[in-house]
């Protein structure tokens, strides 16, 4: 299966996400925000994390005064293709059904962005949208 609401709605009490998501967009209450970026941190599929990226990420977030969504997706070394482009597409999935239900974003338009190995999985998951 490559979707599954459960994984992310189960665990949403005992994420960090949604906590930090909250507090940095709870100043914009009065207006939804509809434009988010999505973005998968690059590491040649070996190494690095969202949290390696945060020196831009955190940046392009408050210059564009969007919410950026940095995703940790699994690892090709540990877990067989396409488990990556997958928990991508999960993701992105959850964003345009569910994201609204927990903080204040309606995304109507998603950015899609990557660097190195993040930028491989950016366009699979373009094509997998496409789909």
């Amino acid at each position: 299966m490559l979707y599954n609401d459960d994984i992310f709605l189960k665990n949403k009490k005992k994420s960090k996400f949604f906590g930090f998501c909250s507090s940095s967009i709870d100043e914009t209450k009065n207006s939804d925000i509809d434009t988010i970026v999505l973005h998968m941190h690059g590491g040649g599929f070996l190494a690095l994390s969202s949290r390696s990226m945060q020196i831009y990420t955190r940046r392009w977030a408050r210059d564009l005064r969007v919410p950026v969504f940095s995703i940790d997706y699994r690892m090709p070394s540990e877990h067989r293709f396409p488990t990556a482009p997958n928990d991508c597409l999960t993701v992105y999935k959850f964003l345009l059904r569910h994201i609204h239900k927990y903080i204040n974003v309606n995304p109507k338009k998603i950015i899609i962005a990557g660097d190195s190995a993040g930028g491989n999985l950016a366009f699979a998951l373009t094509g997998l949208i496409l789909k």
